[in-house]
């Protein structure tokens, strides 16, 4: 942690989850420069620590990395109370962990199916209910959700991320019904198409080549730009 924080206002203090790399990283960059508190979380210390130097170059209030996996309730948990004990409150949360699979449905295993299917929903889950039970203890904040075209449409050989993305795209629509009635409480997704992310590289193939965004990509800046301005301006998911 790096900071002596002014607890009393601004500048926010921004959690992102997932991150060390593609939209989650171009996100707590794109806050750094707005000069909030930008708090870095993934399963990657070295990664995260990295991304924690680019945001005070970047010219972040202060940082704070707290490594945990989406996973794991109670390490998305701390994340939450390390935030709050270093800067007072959560006003955004920016959540954006994914995995993919490529390959024909019955090709993928079944444990490699229900991990990306986990990350991203339970994972995504894991991150709401943390943060809104922040929320609605402080009486205000932001939830943003990083969806997916892919969420709205189908397509062959991503499966296990169309059916990851379709369950968290009815999650968050849920979560923003549920808190219409919190004035200063907001859900809200932000659903890119094919972006430039390292997440491609990184996936799992059953498919007999490694998988790349269709065009026309999207670098993950422009989508970081989006999450910006709906942390400025709310609105439902």
């Amino acid at each position: 942690m790096r900071s002596a924080p002014d607890l009393g206002g601004w500048p926010r203090a921004v959690v992102v989850t997932g991150a060390s790399s593609g939209i989650g990283l171009a996100s707590a960059l794109a806050f750094a420069r707005d000069g909030a508190y930008v708090v870095l979380s993934a399963r990657s210390q070295d990664s995260l620590l990295r991304a924690e130097s680019d945001c005070l170059a970047a010219g972040a209030a202060g940082t704070l990395v707290v490594v945990a996996d989406v996973l794991d309730e109670a390490a998305v948990a701390e994340v939450s109370a390390r935030t709050v004990e270093t800067f007072g409150r959560i006003d955004v949360w920016v959540h954006t962990a994914a995995v993919v699979a490529y390959g024909r449905f019955e090709d993928v295993p079944s444990e490699v199916f229900r991990r990306v299917v986990d990350t991203g929903l339970h994972g995504t889950a894991h991150a709401s209910r943390v943060a809104l039970t922040q929320f609605r203890s402080q009486g205000r904040g932001t939830l943003i959700v990083a969806g997916s075209l892919l969420g709205e449409i189908a397509t062959p050989y991503m499966g296990s991320y169309v059916t990851s993305k379709w369950a968290v795209r009815g999650l968050t629509r849920v979560l923003s019904i549920e808190t219409r009635s919190d004035k200063d409480i907001h859900v809200c997704t932000v659903s890119p198409g094919a972006v430039n992310t390292p997440v491609y590289a990184q996936s799992a193939t059953y498919a007999g080549r490694t998988g790349r965004p269709p065009p026309p990509v999207d670098q993950p800046e422009k989508v970081a730009r989006a999450i910006v301005r709906c942390a400025d301006h709310p609105r439902p998911g």
